[in-house]
């Protein structure tokens, strides 16, 4: 799905629903935030066939907050008594081990038919709860509803006994279901678990190949390698099934993921009469993984006589090189393509479509590097560097991401245009980018600014702002970098995206001032994320406000109603040189969306590195 498409939704509920659940049976979860966004950004309502997409997103995608966040959704629009709500509800909750809270949800579900029956069910299975699963499984028939295939799924997938899959089966008959694949699947793979074979042969009349290709491949994603190569070897011996393919392209994956390179090299030497570019390219990736130097090379000679004239297949190697620092080979590699006049076809993507937050983590990727020594890039520097220690190391920067990525658009970028384009310009159009994509205004920055080659973490804890900052500490430090009042109140809005951490959040939660002013309701939500002064992990986070996928100015809503998340958010809606400010920018998008602008080409303009000072590194993370 390209952004597009999406754009030219018409803003009808209906439509919106018809993308997100296409999108969401594809498995593409990134886009199913991405569309919602949009819907949000559109002012188009979400209903009952909208949220069980979103959760399941955010089920795959394991973002536990924003979950949280929709179903305070689900709520405020009325949705709890729907039955596939409350049944996504439930398996959200499931996902991340809160059986409790599923239950409260099922048992407030006022209409129960067979999907919230089966959904709680699932729950009580998937933590292992066998005992509960059975007895809500009776407690249901004791409710006259009768099960599903779904409902049977469910309880086949907890860990049962031979007596239990024994009546299953019985069950499965009983309710006419005898013929359902995925149901035959189920019972074979548990009778086998039982270590009852007689009785998985007698579902002989399933794809028992199948079967054990999906048993192959679950092996091989969740580490359990002899298991796996167990399963491979009991298709012939106990089934009688003759290995395909598809088979052994599943070992080689197997064995490739469990870093096992060269015994997976030997197995596919010795079992595929037909050589395989793609497992080929498979275990080319494994290679690049786990830094096996001469396989790669034998592994590439073998790819390009294969398939001599494919650009990708170039490309492939060239990075699996690079991974290894092997700089002249992947010169070779890219030479010979040229040579051969092969060009690999431009390929397109979005950042924030790999990762939804991804917009929030780049702008303040910016901010936190403009704020120290200018935006020279100096916080993507590793500890070592000439006269200075990592910016990374400052307590400050806690939580700071996608500097990989940064790096990976660098190498790109070095191979076309080498010492081109500096790491601080790729950082500013990150975060410009990333502004717009999200619903924001389209901000034209200036270019040619220059990496350091230094960085401090000493002026980093002294230069970036705390949470608990104040508003006369914050106007001077944006104004010292050439922004007016409106200017520095609007860079604030930029926390319309993304989130903040417990670790910055209890300070003001558990010890607050007579004068900082906060909602009665949010404080709840705040302590439900954040239940103690000393929070266990710092890696909880609350999001900023309630859409905190799209750029727009919400945050200065939720600030005038006492939900600012931090204590600096509360502090400029009671100053008075700052609140008109605030409800300027809460009234008016567009006119906030300006200034934002001028502000963002400001900050990121300040005090940057051109002509004679810094350089342009080759790599991000290290000077020339």
């Amino acid at each position: 799905m390209n952004k597009i498409k999406l754009s030219a939704v018409t803003s009808s509920t209906k439509s919106f629903n018809s993308i997100i659940n296409r999108l969401s049976a594809q498995g593409s979860y990134h886009e199913v935030l991405l569309a919602h966004t949009l819907m949000l950004n559109s002012n188009t309502p979400p209903d009952s066939y909208t949220f069980p997409s979103l959760l399941k997103a955010c089920t795959a995608l394991n973002l536990f907050s924003l979950g949280l966040s929709i179903h305070q959704q689900i709520i405020l629009r009325g949705f709890s008594s729907d039955s596939y709500t409350a049944s996504s509800l439930i398996n959200f909750y499931a996902k991340f081990g809160h059986t409790e809270n599923a239950r409260k949800v099922f048992d407030k579900t006022p209409s129960r038919d067979v999907v919230p029956w089966t959904a709680i069910i699932g729950c009580y299975c998937r933590g292992g709860d066998v005992e509960n699963a059975f007895s809500t499984y009776n407690e249901m028939r004791c409710d006259g509803v009768e099960p599903s295939p779904v409902t049977f799924l469910c309880l086949l997938s907890g860990p049962l006994g031979i007596a239990h899959v024994q009546a299953l089966h019985g069950c499965v008959v009983l309710y006419g279901f005898e013929s359902d694949i995925a149901l035959g699947n189920s019972l074979l793979n548990s009778y086998s678990k039982c270590g009852s074979i007689e009785e998985a042969r007698a579902q002989g009349k399933l794809d028992l190949g199948k079967v054990v290709h999906g048993q192959i491949l679950r092996c091989g994603h969740n580490g359990l390698v002899d298991q796996g190569l167990s399963i491979f070897q009991s298709m012939a011996r106990d089934f009688g099934v003759q290995p395909e393919v598809e088979h052994h392209a599943c070992i080689v994956d197997l064995l490739c993921r469990a870093g096992r390179v060269e015994q997976a090299y030997n197995f596919y030497k010795g079992n595929f009469s037909e050589p395989s570019v793609d497992v080929l390219s498979m275990l080319l990736d494994a290679c690049r993984a786990n830094n096996k130097l001469e396989l790669c090379d034998v592994i590439a000679q073998d790819v390009i006589t294969l398939r001599p004239a494919s650009a990708g297949n170039y490309v492939q190697i060239a990075h699996c090189y690079a991974s290894m620092s092997r700089w002249n080979d992947v010169g070779k590699a890219l030479t010979e393509m040229r040579f051969l006049g092969l060009r690999k076809l431009p390929g397109w993507s979005f950042i924030d479509l790999q990762d939804p937050t991804s917009p929030a983590a780049f702008l303040r990727l910016l901010f936190h590097d403009c704020q120290v020594q200018g935006c020279d890039a100096s916080i993507l520097l590793e500890t070592g560097a000439p006269r200075g220690h990592s910016e990374m190391v400052a307590g400050k920067n806690f939580g700071i991401r996608k500097r990989e990525t940064i790096e990976q658009i660098k190498y790109i970028l070095e191979a076309e245009c080498p010492g081109q384009v500096s790491c601080a310009d790729i950082i500013a159009l990150a975060a410009k980018e990333s502004v717009a994509l999200s619903g924001g205004p389209n901000i034209q920055i200036p270019l040619g600014r220059k990496d350091s080659t230094t960085c401090s973490r000493r002026a980093a804890d002294t230069h970036l702002p705390s949470p608990d900052i104040t508003v006369d500490k914050l106007l001077k430090i944006f104004m010292s970098k050439g922004l007016n009042m409106e200017e520095s109140v609007a860079i604030l809005g930029g926390h319309t995206l993304g989130g903040g951490h417990c670790m910055n959040i209890v300070g003001r939660l558990y010890n607050r001032q007579r004068n900082d002013q906060i909602n009665p309701g949010f404080e709840a939500l705040l302590r439900f994320h954040c239940p103690t002064k000393f929070p266990l992990t710092n890696l909880t986070v609350v999001p900023n406000d309630k859409t905190p996928l799209t750029f727009d100015n919400q945050y200065f809503r939720d600030v005038l109603i006492g939900k600012g998340l931090f204590t600096i958010d509360s502090s400029i809606s009671r100053d008075p040189r700052t609140s008109p400010i605030v409800r300027k920018f809460a009234a008016d998008v567009n006119y906030f969306f300006h200034v934002f602008s001028s502000a963002f080409v400001k900050l990121s303009s300040a005090n940057v590195l051109t002509k004679g000072k810094g350089e342009v590194r080759r790599k991000c993370n290290q000077v020339n």
